[in-house]
């Protein structure tokens, strides 16, 4: 593994033939000089390609993960819905239906009641 701040491996071979490059360049060896710049140019490219895939594959794994993590809270929802809320809510609706029934049967006893009451005293 690298140390914190050391160049990675490719990053250090494309630095050494820079200077190799350069080195020939002022030794006159032009031809060489080509030959590295051309090999440099080739090198750099393939750099390039792999740290695309690299992060291409990188971000292919996170969106993975992202959707699996969103699958995973769906699935848990769908869960909680069926164990946990909608039995909450029948039971809440049946409550209040229960205590609807014993109001309107209460109201029904105070008509009765105020209409018996109104008629025996006519």
């Amino acid at each position: 593994e690298r140390e914190e701040g050391q160049a990675p491996p490719a990053e250090e071979f494309l630095k050494i033939l820079e200077e190799h490059r350069k080195a020939c360049e002022r030794e006159g060896r032009y031809e060489e000089a080509e030959v590295t710049r051309l090999r440099l140019k080739e090198l750099r490219t393939r750099e390039e390609h792999r740290q695309k895939n690299d992060l291409h594959s990188k971000v292919s794994l996170e969106l993975k993960a992202l959707e699996q993590a969103h699958k995973d809270e769906l699935e848990e929802f769908d869960r909680k819905w069926e164990q946990v809320i909608l039995p909450s809510c029948i039971n809440e609706m049946q409550l209040l239906s229960i205590e609807m029934k014993k109001r309107h049967m209460h109201q029904l006893d105070e008509l009765r009641n105020t209409f018996l009451k109104g008629s025996n005293n006519h």
